[in-house]
């Protein structure tokens, strides 16, 4: 979703007149070096006055389509302006300035060059007028003062067009002309590539030459031209540059000879360049000191003794063999090639320069003996991402004292070898198949400090030095250690993980806080007008709706592709080519990897005489871990939680396009409610700034600055904030500000171009600003949030000053909520419906009560002695890992027992409590709980072995959903005239429901639930079948008579309810928990197993959060178990 809006007044500083006082205010003033710099874009700066000692300004970001009115000032050195929108420039601009020396125009809107501007000043050495606009370079004469020599002049990134045979280059010693329309270059001559303006005729795009301004030249750019033709002329004439970046051009045939005997050039890029080599690379001159040789397809290199190259850059070729002789040889990069072995030295060879190599990304699968001796002062080595499955334990005979860093990640490795390396500090062997860690691999690395490993089970292990960082992973757990002392080390180490068939009562209880974020992201509307821009777009509503979760790294990210497509339709193949393409090279650029997937390619039928094909569909699927789960952002608005007087503010963040231009509604919700597709679609055109963004994003995550957060995507930027305002329930004033001569106010709204809505506290909003302003990517503040909710909250959108709407939230969310109504009346009771939407009409918040002291958890206390639980489950129960947790965390011994492990005679009598774990037993086939009864009650064994449990006064038992059906079924609970009299039947609104909501706590008999009364506490439900149902009237007065009804659902205000969905099963009176009768036996039927943590609620209230206590109030019902049984014994 998008939308661009600058900020509101009472946020800009409109200034007629900067002084220095003002300036150090608004911007940053540095005494140290002599500098101000201005980058608020809602700075408005009009006129600059300096104080002497300032030598440098750096105006960025700012909204400048013309420069300020500058007081005269002969000590400034240096100016910049950048990101600013500047257009144009007037012949008196920088007149007030002539000590002027470095000029960066760069990232600008200029159109022309500003010649007379440059000619008054008689000491610039740097103009930097990269990334303009300018298309005409007839006026280059005249850009400076007669006799001037520039130290550079950049013009890359700009659309040049037009020149003639009177323009010529001025004398300059560095020339930047990276991606600016050339065509051909020669000795005398620069032509650029056709236009309309030009088409033909070649004098009228030609910039001349001087050979002896030629001469001057020490360094040119002029890579990323793809149509460049570089001619041997050239090359005689820059024979003397020792800095040339050819980099994706075209060389001639002489271009080897041309290196060899005559160039003196020391750092050479060539990469992706078309040059005639026949696949292997031989080359090298007499100065040549680095070399860039990445992406020509080489096979094979072949470098001689006597080469000075010390660094060599030759990633992505075909290389399967190499062969170097030069010993001065310092830093080597071969990653993303095809070798199976790695690279050997010719015999007699040592390169005893070397200190770092890196052979990532290629097909190695064994380290040989000694692979690395000669390379005897190697001290960084990358051999990630191959296929290793085996290092010989003499591959590191001789590096001895040498290597610091380490990287084996991502191979197959299922055991290291013992090296002696005592000078390493990093290794890095996550992601192989490594089971344990022996503990000999340490006695060799007595320097080690970080250590990155992804293991299994750890038994005890002996580390003998000071181990300062360590992270580890298993199943899904990371657990960083900072500690020096070896006790404290490996009684982390002992803590990570349950082997199969261990009691889990015999590891150490510890909360895991690593786990994985998923997202999904599809744009297959967009792909029908622009297969390519569909492909881009799916990636960044992908990473946009996983931004949101704290993540260990963007680049650790993984994803899984869907293609579903008529493949062989006309014209649909060539397009399916297309978005692949798209898709690889957007993954590139962003650094994310794609490992698997599933190809539907026939998405095509015959119906008559009409081919019917399916949209081409791309589905992608990111995962990657999270180092704390707690760190998430959800999109409802949170303005209650805002401790300040100040009301939170909403931020607007583009990603990926331009806020200024871009607002295209092809392919979008908008659009198709129109009966339209369009043919504009939205696209990403800056992969690096949507990178950017989203770093920044995450590290405000981790600062805790984000209070609640939507991407924008389907629907557009309106659609984002009403949602965020209907998900948290909350009013807000949209204050929405554009340039309304180029966009359409509805384009504005609903364009779908990739972004993120971000609710912050008024505190930090400058400081988010400023942060995003780094980047060179504005957040422009678009509304105000409301700390009032329901039916007294309302919506208004004012754009450009004009109101558009003010209406109520509530009138608002009912027309968001038609289209899921309408389907609610093919899977839902209506009249749980209706229900549901007076709620939603009603509801402002919940006020949760808490009747007694936040429980802290014991499970420092377990030990061998401690009471034993039984964790119960059956085929298909999925809620046992939770219930052991939570047991885990109130000092219990607890153990998994499954029912096969009664049927082979395991007994009870150790056990003081059972817990029935929820789930769908048997798949529920039969009904909830059903199967499970049955195995209990028509098996003599198993039910005398329950029936002695139960009958004895020193046991209790809790069962929570598939567990509290299967109670109910056994007679643990609801039982009338020695009967069972209560059993769950299906849900009122006819459907399965998922969903966290209040309960209120009443006084019972329940031994679980004692000093809980009346406390309102949130919990989530999960089942089809939970409303209870009694054998006749008496049954639920029965219950109620003899305090036997635990737990009912209430509203906000805990008032108890049956409407849905707060009673999400319409049980009569709310009942959601009923016990036996002597209060020893609970049957629940939502999870307070599920509940526990405080961050497992979506609305924890921020006054019951305790630093260093994760608990909830609903560990007091399992710390009162404990205290029974203790009390009890």
């Amino acid at each position: 979703m998008g939308l661009v809006s600058w900020l509101g007044l009472f946020f800009q500083f409109l200034m007629s007149r900067m002084v220095m006082g003002d300036m150090c205010t608004h911007c940053t003033c540095d005494l140290n070096s002599h500098s101000v710099t201005c980058n608020s874009p809602s700075l408005l700066v009009r006129t600059v006055s300096l104080l002497p000692y300032v030598e440098e300004l750096n105006l960025q970001n700012l909204r400048m389509p013309q420069p300020p009115h500058f007081l005269f000032n002969t000590h400034l050195r240096a100016l910049r302006i950048n990101h600013c929108g500047l257009s144009e420039l007037s012949a008196h601009s920088l007149l007030p300035l002539p000590n002027l020396e470095v000029l960066n125009l760069a990232n600008n809107n200029l159109a022309t060059l500003p010649t007379t501007v440059l000619r008054s000043l008689k000491r610039l050495r740097i103009v930097n007028l990269s990334n303009n606009k300018i298309t005409d370079l007839s006026k280059l004469s005249w850009v400076l003062a007669e006799g001037m020599v520039l130290e550079q002049l950049d013009l890359s990134g700009n659309p040049l067009a037009l020149s003639n045979r009177f323009a010529l280059l001025p004398p300059v010693h560095q020339l930047l002309m990276a991606n600016a329309n050339l065509q051909k270059i020669n000795s005398t001559s620069l032509l650029l590539l056709p236009s309309t303006s030009c088409p033909a005729d070649e004098s009228c795009r030609v910039l001349m030459f001087d050979e002896k301004d030629l001469k001057l030249l020490h360094k040119v750019d002029i890579s990323h031209n793809p149509k460049l033709i570089v001619e041997k002329t050239a090359l005689e004439a820059l024979t003397n540059a020792p800095y040339l970046d050819f980099s994706g051009v075209s060389l001639p045939s002489s271009f080897g000879n041309w290196l060899e005997t005559q160039s003196r050039v020391v750092h050479l890029n060539v990469s992706s360049a078309t040059i005639p080599l026949d696949g292997v690379w031989e080359l090298c001159s007499e100065k040549l000191n680095l070399l860039d040789i990445s992406s020509l397809r080489l096979h094979s290199i072949d470098l001689k003794k006597g080469c000075p190259l010390k660094i060599l850059f030759a990633e992505d070729n075909l290389l399967n063999s190499i062969k170097i002789e030069a010993n001065e040889l310092e830093t080597l990069h071969l990653e993303r090639n095809m070798f199976t072995e790695f690279p050997s030295v010719p015999p007699g060879i040592s390169l005893e320069s070397l200190h770092t190599m890196s052979i990532s990304n290629n097909l190695l699968t064994t380290l040989h003996p000694n692979a690395l001796q000669h390379m005897p002062e190697l001290q960084h080595l990358d051999l990630s991402k191959n296929q290793i499955s085996e290092i010989d334990p003499q591959a590191f005979p001789s590096l001895g004292m040498q290597l610091i860093s380490l990287d084996l990640s991502s191979n197959q490795l299922s055991s290291l070898p013992h090296p002696v390396l005592p000078s390493l500090l990093f290794l890095d062997a996550s992601s192989n198949n490594l089971v344990n860690i022996d503990p000999v691999l340490f006695s060799g690395l007595p320097l080690l400090q970080h250590l990155r490993y992804k293991i299994g089970y750890l038994g005890p292990i002996t580390i003998v030095q000071p181990l300062t960082l360590l992270t580890m992973r298993s199943q899904g757990l990371e657990v960083l250690v900072e500690s020096t002392r070896r006790a404290d080390i490996v009684d982390r180490l002992r803590r990570l993980s349950v082997p199969p068939g261990i009691p889990t009562s015999t590891i150490p209880f510890e909360i895991a806080k690593v786990g994985g974020a998923m997202a999904v992201g599809e744009q297959p509307i967009k792909g029908l007008v622009d297969a390519q821009a569909g492909a881009r777009m799916t990636v960044a509503e992908t990473l946009t709706n996983l931004v949101f979760a704290r993540i260990s790294n963007i680049k650790d990210v993984k994803m899984s592709g869907n293609w579903m497509w008529a493949a062989k339709a006309e014209g649909e193949g060539a397009k399916m080519v297309d978005a692949v393409d798209s898709l690889c090279q957007a993954l590139k650029e962003v650094g994310v990897a794609i490992d698997g997937g599933k190809d539907s390619l026939s998405m095509v039928v015959s119906a008559g005489n009409e081919l019917v094909k399916a949209p081409g569909t791309l589905v992608l699927t990111a995962y990657v871990t999270c180092s704390d789960i707690r760190k998430v952002v959800t999109p409802d608005l949170k303005a209650s939680r805002d401790s300040s007087q100040q009301l939170p503010k909403l931020l607007y963040v583009r990603m990926g396009s331009d806020p200024k231009k871009d607002h295209r509604l092809g392919g979008s919700a908008f659009a198709q409610c129109h009966k339209q597709i369009g043919n504009d679609v939205p696209d990403i055109h800056d992969f690096d700034q949507f990178v950017e963004t989203f770093v920044v994003i995450q590290r405000l995550i981790e600062e805790g600055n984000i209070l609640a957060g939507h991407d924008v995507s389907d629907g557009g930027l309106i659609t984002a904030i009403l949602e965020m305002a209907f998900a948290g329930n909350m009013g807000l004033e949209i204050d929405l500000r554009f340039d309304t001569t180029t966009i359409p106010l509805l384009s504005y709204l609903f364009a779908e171009e990739a972004g993120v809505v971000l609710e912050v506290e008024s505190d930090h909003v400058q400081e988010i600003v400023e942060q995003f302003s780094k980047i060179n990517n504005p957040a422009d503040i678009i509304g105000t949030v409301h700390k009032v909710h329901g039916p007294d909250a309302n919506i208004k959108l004012v754009a450009n000053g004009q109101e558009i709407f003010n209406e109520t939230l509530v009138r608002m969310r009912e027309i968001w909520e038609e289209t899921g109504d309408r389907l609610g009346e093919f899977q839902t009771d209506e009249g749980c419906l209706k229900q549901a939407k007076e709620i939603r009409q009603t509801t402002k918040l919940i006020n949760y009560a808490m009747s007694v002291e936040l429980p802290v958890p014991r499970h420092h206390l377990v030990t061998e002695i401690a009471p034993k639980v039984a964790i119960l489950r059956e085929e298909g129960s999925n809620g046992d890992r939770e219930m052991a947790a939570v047991f885990r965390m109130a000092g219990f011994n607890v153990f998994d027992v499954t029912m096969t492990d009664l049927l082979g005679g395991l007994r009870l009598d150790q056990f003081r409590g059972i817990a029935f774990v929820g789930g769908f037993s048997y798949a529920d086939v039969l009904g909830s709980a059903k199967g499970w009864a049955a195995a209990v009650l028509y098996n003599e064994k198993i039910r005398h072995e329950f029936d002695r449990f139960r009958t004895r006064s020193d046991t209790f038992s809790f069962g929570v959903c598939n567990g509290c059906q299967l109670m109910t079924l056994l007679g643990w609970v609801g039982t009338y005239k020695n009967q069972p009299s209560v059993f769950l039947d299906e849900n009122k609104c006819g459907r399965f429901e998922s969903y966290f909501g209040p309960v209120k706590i009443r006084k019972s008999k329940s031994l679980m639930l004692q000093g809980m009364e009346n406390s309102i506490l949130g919990l989530w439900s999960s089942h089809g079948e939970g409303r209870f149902t009694y054998r006749n009237g008496k049954v639920l007065a029965h219950l109620l008579e003899n305090e036997m009804v635990c737990v009912q659902y209430c509203d906000g205000d805990g008032e108890i309810t049956e409407k849905y969905p707060l009673n999400p099963n319409g049980s009569e009176l709310g009942v959601a928990a009923i016990c036996s009768e002597d209060g020893r036996h609970l049957a629940m039927m939502p999870h307070s197993d599920r509940s526990f943590l405080s961050w497992q609620w979506p609305d924890y209230p921020d006054s019951w959060k305790t630093p260093g206590n994760p608990a909830s109030p609903w560990l007091r019902m399992f710390t009162n178990a404990y205290d029974w049984t203790t009390q009890n014994s």
